[in-house]
């Protein structure tokens, strides 16, 4: 039976099975039911050259695609998870950071061969430590170097 949800009335939605929906479940669910993930992501463009073995490549652009996953187990009041304008202003703080610039030049990469791997491992430790006061714990970072490959890093693995 085809309902047209313009005509129906309110009573008869909340009679029907569909909507009876456990609050307890959407705002406070059992860690065993569910955990909310929140998914941001944002992009930067940056240079560098890896060496493998004793020759050195050539010095070249990527445009990357940043992603970070954080986990919650409950909403907060406002039913969100954390406001997204406040884990926005991080990663602008992050990908302003790396804009532009040649990764070789950057502090960790003085002693790191800024690989993809290694930075989306540095990339890791600077969100944690900036979002480390949020209800939130960031669980995945990734770090695409091109629309087809690139690497996560999963935060405290169990």
């Amino acid at each position: 039976m085809t309902i047209d949800r313009k005509t129906i009335e309110p009573t008869m939605m909340q009679e029907d099975p569909f909507w009876q929906i456990d609050p307890t479940l959407v705002l406070n669910p059992p860690p065993a039911y569910a955990r909310y993930k929140l998914i941001m992501s944002a992009f930067f463009n940056a240079a560098h050259s890896v060496s493998f073995g004793p020759s050195r490549g050539n010095l070249h652009r990527h445009s990357y695609h940043l992603r970070v996953t954080a986990m919650a187990s409950a909403l907060a009041p406002d039913n969100s998870l954390v406001p997204y304008e406040t884990l926005r202003q991080i990663m602008t703080k992050i990908t302003a950071a790396y804009e532009g610039t040649i990764l070789n030049n950057l502090p960790p990469f003085r002693t790191i061969q800024p690989t993809t791997e290694a930075l989306a491992a540095i990339v890791a430790q600077q969100i944690e430590r900036l979002a480390r006061d949020l209800p939130i714990k960031i669980i995945e970072v990734t770090v695409m170097e091109s629309p087809t490959q690139g690497v996560s890093i999963q935060l405290n693995p169990s």
